[in-house]
């Protein structure tokens, strides 16, 4: 029952996050998210309050579990691997959570006060778990590289822009964000972007 019920909760957020995104917040109501979910009017109220609840829903499941991943850590992993496997594993994430990824992205280009909260904390603390990972690969970094804030907004850019963006990435590059070559792709230039820019000591490969 419990599965059904979290089963249920995934189906009305990613309905709504596409529905907020084609019809906006106010040109959705709640009663077409119920319709295209499949589920009763009551399921909507029952496990988020109302539509502003299921918008606040979105956005922090969706950080929240954003941030899960970011601060994974594999122990088995050296410390440089560690970065293209979180790497590899936020691009995974936004992945299987594409509808999320791309309404929760654009609502963070809108001032409101649910956005200022945001920043304050799951960004703030985005921004520094990135610095963090950047930083514990000093053994392996060139010339004495350091990172600075530079590098962690040019990763973040990297991370995120492919899954704000999707039409761009299909109608310019014809390349498709979803796809599994995508990502082996995308996680490879990274890594070699890092490498090049000095965050990174080259490796002959790396398995993700």
């Amino acid at each position: 029952m419990r599965r059904n019920g979290e089963e249920t909760k995934r189906r009305i957020r990613t309905t709504a996050a596409s529905l907020f995104m084609v019809r906006g917040f106010h040109g959705t109501s709640i009663r077409m998210i119920a319709a295209e979910a499949d589920v009763n009017i009551a399921h909507v109220s029952y496990h988020f309050g109302g539509k502003q609840g299921l918008l606040e829903n979105i956005v922090t499941d969706f950080l929240e579990g954003y941030l899960a991943v970011l601060e994974s850590n594999p122990i088995e992993e050296e410390e440089e691997l560690r970065l293209i496997h979180v790497v590899h594993s936020l691009l995974n994430y936004q992945q299987d959570h594409h509808q999320e990824a791309r309404f929760v992205l654009r609502e963070m280009t809108i001032d409101s006060t649910l956005m200022r909260e945001v920043m304050t904390t799951y960004l703030q603390k985005e921004r520094y778990i990135l610095h963090e990972l950047l930083d514990e690969s000093s053994g392996q970094r060139v010339n004495n590289k350091e990172p600075d804030e530079w590098d962690v907004l040019q990763l973040r850019s990297m991370l995120t822009m492919p899954f704000l963006h999707p039409e761009y990435i299909r109608e310019v590059f014809h390349l498709e964000p979803r796809s599994q070559l995508f990502l082996k792709q995308y996680t490879a230039y990274i890594r070699r972007y890092l490498e090049e820019s000095g965050l990174l000591q080259k490796r002959s490969s790396y398995k993700v």
